[in-house]
């Protein structure tokens, strides 16, 4: 089995799961195997666009908090470090972390949908929303769609003064964009 550096997706190493209210904490953990010896303790890095990096030390571990809510030991395989973030914005955040070693550095990003790797390609996001938000009665427990009326019913016509903020494909059997865009940022369009 290997192991994971990092999993968005696990609250062994994001806590809480998902988007975060303004004025809350986040807590994230990075595990590094132990044979890795780093020049200094890791660092993780935030921003949002339009603004510079912000540069949060992480604190080696000698015991972590699991999936399950336990307090469990650490291992003779890995180190773990974490690293808490208090949103003060409400954004799309931007995170990755970095290690030195042996005078290199090398970053810890996304490899896939959740999980990191060591020189992984994307970065990770981080919803923070208003903290006065409140989902509306009426939508509580329901269903909701999105639906894209030109992939849901192709009308075969030409689409004429489309604007240019908008991503529009002409090939019907293409996959829609969904990558961030040259600055980073996911749209989801």
């Amino acid at each position: 089995m290997s192991l994971n550096i990092f999993d968005s997706w696990s609250t062994s190493y994001k806590k809480p799961f998902g988007a975060i209210k303004k004025g809350s904490k986040c807590s994230f953990t990075i595990k590094l195997p132990k044979y890795m010896k780093l020049d200094f303790a890791p660092v993780m890095v935030f921003y949002r666009n339009g603004f510079k990096e912000r540069f949060i030390n992480m604190t080696l571990q000698d015991t972590y908090i699991n999936e399950d809510g336990w307090t469990s030991k650490e291992t003779d395989d890995y180190n773990t470090y974490t690293a808490e973030f208090t949103a003060n914005h409400i954004d799309i955040h931007y995170y990755y972390f970095a290690i030195t070693s042996d005078g290199i550095r090398r970053y810890i990003k996304r490899r896939d949908r959740h999980t990191g790797s060591l020189d992984g390609r994307d970065v990770f996001q981080l919803t923070v929303y208003d903290s006065d938000f409140k989902t509306p009665d009426f939508v509580k427990g329901g269903v909701m769609y999105q639906i894209f009326p030109d992939r849901f019913n192709k009308s075969g016509k030409e689409h004429p003064n489309v604007p240019a903020d908008r991503v529009f494909r002409e090939d019907w059997d293409g996959t829609p964009c969904y990558k961030p865009d040259a600055k980073g940022h996911v749209w989801n369009n």
